[in-house]
């Protein structure tokens, strides 16, 4: 009997020994969760204040670069206007010389200056009254510039613009020579096209071409060029100066004279960006 129980009392021992090494082992478990847990949080905790830090120096450089665009545009803006606050000084300045000349030639060369400097400023006018840092709407820049060569010129009012441009945008170092060529074929059609005519007509058209250019054609449908007009002769300074223009540009120029006068011009449109400026 005293074996029996003794027997019992061992296996009861080893029974709360084994009890007590799997409460050990699931002590050891929760313990090494803990820890882990413990570590991941702290890691966390951590990484969120790295990233915090990294989100705050973001930050602060995204602010200052855009303080530095703007600060760029403003400025460009500021050329711009300049720019064309200095040109139309400069024509007020011809405009004011014009009135003590008395030689004709003189005051016609004053004259074309005043134009084509206009055809400039108009260009930086357009830029620092828009967004656009470097793009102007031809569109736009064709029919104000016709407007104010036909109010300069006293027989303006018998003559008609037919003006039908495609949309077309060019980046500033194409504008300018292109509105050049504009004034110099409008003025010279405004001045020498329509001598006795009742009235007159100059016709602007602007589209795409077949070959992926664009082509630009300004005709008046006066008395022509004279008999003795010789294509690439050093004929005039504005004929000269178009034809450089276009060079400069790297433009397919013509000059036909049938039923009046007809420029041509075709060229590439140049690729625009969002952040080209001048």
């Amino acid at each position: 009997m005293k074996n029996i129980t003794l027997v019992i009392f061992i296996n009861q021992i080893f029974q709360c020994k084994a009890i007590l090494s799997f409460y050990i082992y699931i002590a050891f478990l929760l313990l090494l969760f803990m820890t882990m847990l413990f570590m991941i949080l702290f890691q966390k905790r951590k990484d969120g204040r790295l990233i915090s830090k990294l989100q705050k120096e973001l930050g602060n450089r995204s602010f200052s670069l855009e303080q530095a665009n703007e600060e760029k545009e403003w400025l460009i803006k500021e050329i711009h206007h300049r720019v064309k606050n200095n040109l139309q000084i400069i024509i007020s300045l011809l405009n004011t010389q014009s009135a003590f000349l008395t030689n004709g030639e003189a005051i016609l060369a004053l004259r074309n200056s005043q134009q084509r400097m206009y055809a400039i400023s108009l260009i930086h006018q357009k830029l620092y009254q828009t967004e656009s840092l470097s793009k102007i709407d031809m569109a736009w820049y064709i029919k104000e510039l016709s407007e104010y060569l036909q109010d300069t010129y006293d027989n303006s009012h018998k003559v008609r613009f037919d003006i039908c441009i495609e949309p077309l945008v060019l980046d500033v170092a194409v504008a300018v020579p292109v509105g050049l060529i504009i004034n110099e074929t409008i003025s010279n059609a405004l001045l020498y096209a329509f001598p006795n005519a009742p009235a007159g007509a100059i016709t602007i058209k602007g589209g795409n071409a077949d070959n992926g250019k664009y082509k630009l054609s300004m005709a008046d449908n006066g008395v022509g060029l004279p008999n003795d007009f010789i294509a690439g002769a050093d004929n005039s300074l504005g004929t000269n100066l178009m034809a450089g223009l276009a060079k400069q540009i790297g433009a397919f120029y013509t000059l036909k004279n049938s039923n009046g006068v007809t420029v041509e011009l075709e060229f590439e449109i140049p690729e625009l960006t969002n952040n080209q400026y001048v």
